[in-house]
């Protein structure tokens, strides 16, 4: 089985050396939004909004691209 979602993010919060707090901050989200990832999935517009964070394609951060 591929990464989630949640895992995906953390991931590139790793890379980029800040939190998922942080980043749920700069993008406005309420707090602990993506940790919820684990279990249900986000709305298109808030993975758009966190693809164009990092740069990186929705293909990607759903699991479909490496």
């Amino acid at each position: 089985m591929g990464k989630t979602k949640f895992e995906i993010v953390k991931g590139l919060c790793r890379l980029k050396n800040i939190s998922l707090s942080q980043l749920e901050k700069e993008l406005e989200f309420s707090n602990g939004q993506i940790g919820k990832w684990k279990n249900s999935a986000p709305s298109i517009d808030k993975i758009t909004l966190v693809a164009d964070y990092f740069d990186v394609s929705i293909d990607y951060l759903v699991g479909r691209k490496e």
